[in-house]
């Protein structure tokens, strides 16, 4: 089975998994909706904006999911050899970046788990998501700046509808 084939059916047998089915690279609008669309307690304006559809996975899968994602937008953007090093790097800052989002879901799950929803409670909740979201973002630059000045005119337009979504991953 090919990767592309792999990665299709592990996203498809993900909960929350969304692709882009029709089109290799979805459009800015698909990007952007599946991003921030989502149906669990912990979705949407809870976890910034970013899809956090994978309540309940476990970690395995929650970072089986990750790195799913990471080899699609890695096919999408036809990295080539030349690329790999800055490739490898800005992967490897979005895994740090979703160990941040993991922790903040596991948190806000276990707050949830013992029924505490109170205002003050979720206030917290949105103070802590976004003091541990912010150093993981600032930390995630360096790479994605390296990344995109080693892309092609071609696959900057491609990187400009894809990168956003893949910060929530």
């Amino acid at each position: 089975m090919s990767l592309r084939a792999f990665v299709f059916i592990g996203l498809l047998a993900l909960p929350g998994a969304s692709v882009a089915i029709a089109q290799e690279t979805p459009s800015p609008q698909q990007v952007r909706t599946s991003a921030t669309m989502g149906s669990s307690p912990d979705s949407g304006m809870m976890m910034g904006g970013c899809d956090t559809t994978t309540y309940g996975a476990s970690a395995a899968d929650s970072a089986n999911y990750g790195d799913s994602r990471i080899a699609l937008l890695k096919s999408g953007l036809k990295i080539t050899d030349a690329q790999e090093p800055v490739w490898n790097d800005y992967a490897n800052a979005l895994r740090a970046t979703s160990e941040v989002m993991a922790s903040m879901r596991k948190q806000m799950i276990g707050t949830f788990e013992q029924n505490d929803r109170s205002s003050m409670t979720v206030h917290d909740l949105h103070i802590d998501a976004m003091s541990s979201r912010l150093p993981a973002l600032e930390a995630l630059r360096p790479a994605t700046i390296a990344l995109y000045k080693a892309l092609s005119d071609e696959q900057k337009k491609k990187a400009d509808a894809l990168l956003p979504a893949m910060e929530c991953i």
